[in-house]
């Protein structure tokens, strides 16, 4: 009699845990299906310059990390600067502490109280003419 209690225990062991395994892997998806439908969608819904307002500047900046990570090469933001038609300046080492970078500026942001904002958007190379940083200030004129 204690064999057969035991063999029951072993097999109701091993339907509860394969029930739980199957449990934590259909949890596991659902939760992914979430992740995924909570994620900015980037390349969907994409901000064009010319049309970054005050109310989507955060989601713009985020674009912006995004297509300009760390380590991407200044050819690269050379470019994705010039295809966007954001107008800037490249900064070279004759500028001290400005040097190795790029400014961008995107004017016209609409009305804040009477001032004009303006995003300006610095891009820091590292020695190896790299992304090492990208930063924006809102300045209201």
């Amino acid at each position: 009699m204690g064999k057969h209690r035991a063999t029951r225990r072993g097999w109701l062991l091993a339907v509860g845990a394969a029930t739980s395994l199957g449990l934590l892997a259909i949890q596991s998806a659902v939760a992914q299906e979430h992740q995924a439908a909570d994620a900015p969608a980037v390349a969907d819904e994409r901000i064009p310059p010319s049309e970054v307002t005050l109310e989507n500047r955060d989601a713009f900046q985020e674009q912006v990390h995004h297509d300009l990570p760390v380590g991407t090469p200044k050819k690269d933001v050379e470019t994705y600067l010039t295809d966007l038609d954001i107008a800037h300046h490249f900064f070279d080492g004759h500028y001290g502490g400005l040097g190795n970078s790029f400014h961008a500026v995107l004017e016209d942001l609409g009305m804040y109280h009477g001032f004009k904002p303006r995003l300006s958007v610095w891009i820091y190379l590292d020695d190896k003419d790299l992304v090492r940083e990208v930063r924006f200030h809102t300045k209201y004129f």
